[in-house]
């Protein structure tokens, strides 16, 4: 079983989309928010955050204060939105 863990997301998309449970391009979108957003919270350490255990809306608000400037409203809002369904998604599976 995927550990709860950021790399553990990026695992389940991998496996989603070779089993076309998702689309390929969906998914590596999806791989893109979820790198994206842990990366711009936590750092070099995304792939340990324990992603059973955050609050998904307090997280995409901390990214969002986190990196002001750095990505235009409409990529911010496309860049939650992926992050928050990929972690739905994930949970979800498991």
């Amino acid at each position: 079983m995927m550990e709860p863990t950021g790399k553990g997301a990026i695992e389940f998309l991998d496996f989603a989309a070779s089993r076309g449970l998702i689309n390929a391009n969906t998914a590596g979108a999806m791989r893109a928010a979820v790198k994206e957003v842990l990366r711009g919270v936590e750092g070099e350490e995304w792939g340990t955050i324990d992603l059973a255990t955050i609050d998904v809306d307090d997280y995409v608000t901390r990214f969002e204060r986190l990196s002001p400037g750095r990505l235009k409203p409409d990529s911010l809002s496309v860049y939650k939105a992926r992050f928050k369904n990929a972690v739905a998604m994930f949970s979800a599976y498991r």
